[in-house]
């Protein structure tokens, strides 16, 4: 089973699934001097959390600190003067802490707890398999292997450096055994992407599967 970002690319967005549910609800985070206020909250997937500050050189940045490897793979955005906001919209349950980069030493870390929505099945057991990209780096399209050991809701989805949503390769019930799933470094609407890191993101009956994030580096 062959899927890529072009195929889905040329449906109308209607035809698309939402990113939010309409139950969601937006949180609202305050950066106080050098700490985020509230720094633990509880969400629901689809839940949107957004962070403000009036003050220059502060990040929000996914992860537990600067070496944590997966530091960034969700979200890691500045907060200046210009941009004294950022937002992110949770898809999937589990514990997401943050940090911000210059002042994590300093105890400036907060965590988002996301619940599951009711009536959600569990994800398959064994777990399924996500191969890294290949080839990697890339130009003009890259391949992920995914191996499913039981039919399963599956969502895999490419990222940018900020957490924004970029791509999304499939989003479907797919049957067991092996899929490949091509992004062709192309947007939703098809328009070729800046070269850079992407992170692709597995998700399997609404839950993050561990060990499910791939780094993608497209050359131009």
């Amino acid at each position: 089973m062959l899927l890529s970002a072009a195929m889905l690319s040329g449906l109308p967005l209607c035809a698309l699934p939402a990113l939010r549910p309409a139950h969601a609800t937006t949180y609202d985070v305050t950066i106080v001097d050098f700490r985020y206020v509230p720094a633990e909250l509880t969400v629901q997937v689809g839940d949107r959390v957004i962070w403000t500050s009036d003050f220059i050189g502060h990040t929000v940045t996914s992860g537990t600190g600067d070496t944590d490897p997966a530091a960034g793979a969700l979200f890691d955005t500045s907060i200046d003067f210009l941009s004294p906001t950022t937002s992110y919209t949770f898809a999937t349950p589990g514990d997401v802490p943050y940090f911000c980069r210059p002042h994590a030493y300093w105890g400036m870390t907060g965590v988002v707890h996301v619940q599951a929505p009711a009536g959600l099945d569990a994800p398959p057991w064994p777990p399924p398999r996500l191969s890294p990209a290949y080839p990697n780096p890339f130009n003009p399209q890259t391949a992920l292997s995914l191996s499913l050991p039981a039919a399963a809701r599956v969502r895999l989805s490419v990222h940018d450096g900020a957490g924004r949503l970029v791509a999304l390769l499939a989003d479907a019930t797919l049957e067991a055994g092996e899929h490949v799933l091509v992004w062709d470094g192309s947007d939703q609407r098809g328009r070729p992407v800046a070269s850079g890191v992407y992170t692709a993101r597995l998700v399997v009956n609404g839950y993050s599967q561990s060990g499910a994030l791939r780094h993608m580096v497209l050359v131009r």
